[in-house]
Formats: structure tokens, sequence, C-alpha cells
């Protein structure tokens, strides 16, 4: 995504490391790595899956999982993020508040910021 500042990460969802390799014509940050060498993306089963069809893994169909992680241990990580002029993107809580009538609220604050009022 060109410009992203943060990502944002289900503390309780479960996310895969999986192994990409990178096609000549995708555009990563760091131009002295070689373009063929395997990358690591942290995504869901499902942006795996789909992924995997699209041709970013070495067998269409198929992709290898390096890991398997819960959000809260990704809480706070630097991750390097293709596209944007940052050198490193943080990690933050997306939390999702349901109340009775099953309408979802998306609150986002970074854990230093105070609580709302």
């Amino acid at each position: 995504m060109y410009g992203q500042t943060n990502c944002f990460v289900l503390p309780r969802g479960k996310y895969l490391a999986i192994e990409v390799r990178p096609k000549p014509s995708m555009n990563f940050p760091d131009p002295e790595t070689d373009s063929m060498a395997p990358h690591l993306y942290i995504c869901g089963e499902s942006s795996a899956r789909n992924m995997a069809w699209q041709g970013f893994t070495s067998k269409l169909g198929e992709y290898k999982v390096m890991a398997t992680l819960e959000g809260w241990e990704l809480l706070g990580r630097a991750l390097s993020a293709p596209l944007t002029s940052y050198e490193k993107v943080y990690t933050f809580a997306f939390v999702i508040h349901q109340n009775g009538q099953s309408h979802r609220r998306r609150h986002f604050r970074p854990p230093a910021m105070p609580p709302p009022i």
C-alpha cells in the first residue's frame, strides 16, 4: 500500500508467516536485496491462500507456513512494508468492541494513548 504508516492487527487473531518468492516485477524497498531471495509475509490464512493462487508463492495454489503467530505477539513490532517512504512501520492493536445490539465499533488506539473519556 502506498504511504503506509502503520499496521493494525487483531490481538487475538491468528496469523501466518509464509514464504513468498518475489517476482522481478515486484517493487521492494531495498534494491540491494536479491530480488529472487524468499521473503516472509505475515498475513491471515485467507490472504495466504489468495496470494498462493495469484502466483506469489513458488507453487501455484500452495503456500509454505514458516510460523504461526497470534496477534498479541506482533504488537509493537517493527515491520518493513513495500511502497512506503518509511524504513519501518509499527503494529498497533485493532480492537473490535461489540455491544448487545450486535453493532461493531472499531477502536483505533495506540497503547501509549490515554483511554477515551
